[in-house]
């Protein structure tokens, strides 16, 4: 009988591979500003460890306990990840031609309809309150640059 591998265990092996692939990006970095990505790599590290055990535990689980749970990997299990990332795909590519304030205020509102919210009035209200917000905080009191409109800006 051939046993079943819970999907966990490829997402926690797959989860420390990008532990890897950032660790070789940014262990290089000169003095502090290293600090943040390595500490965040770590917590990714533990954590994809956590998955990956988790995932061996129910790996092991008779399979009449498991009953209940999909099987690995169904089109519907990846579905709402992958449009998830395809927007946020969509949000870089946004970032770097418009900057930060305008691809900011574009994803927030197609994030908020991904997640089926409908009233447009409480969107609006969030996405200038928090962008407005940022500015002052930001820009005008942490004087931190924050290219105004990406490459449109530049061409301009």
């Amino acid at each position: 009988m051939k046993k079943d591998i819970h999907q966990d265990v490829y997402i926690g092996i797959a989860c420390a591979a990008l532990c890897v692939v950032i660790f070789f990006m940014n262990h290089g970095l000169p003095g502090g500003a290293g600090a943040m990505p390595l500490l965040l790599d770590a917590i990714l590290a533990v954590l994809s460890v956590v998955i990956f055990v988790g995932g061996l535990r129910k790996s092991k689980l008779p399979a009449e306990e498991r009953k209940g749970e999909k099987k690995a990997f169904t089109l519907d299990a990846v579905k709402i990840p992958f449009i998830f990332w395809l927007i946020v795909a969509g949000y870089v590519l946004l970032f770097y031609v418009t900057g930060y304030f305008v691809a900011t205020a574009v994803m927030m509102i197609v994030m908020m309809l991904f997640m089926k919210r409908k009233d447009w009035k409480t969107m609006l209200i969030i996405d200038v309150v928090y962008l407005v917000i940022m500015y002052f905080v930001f820009v005008r009191m942490l004087g931190v640059n924050i290219d105004g409109f990406g490459l449109l800006g530049r061409l301009f």
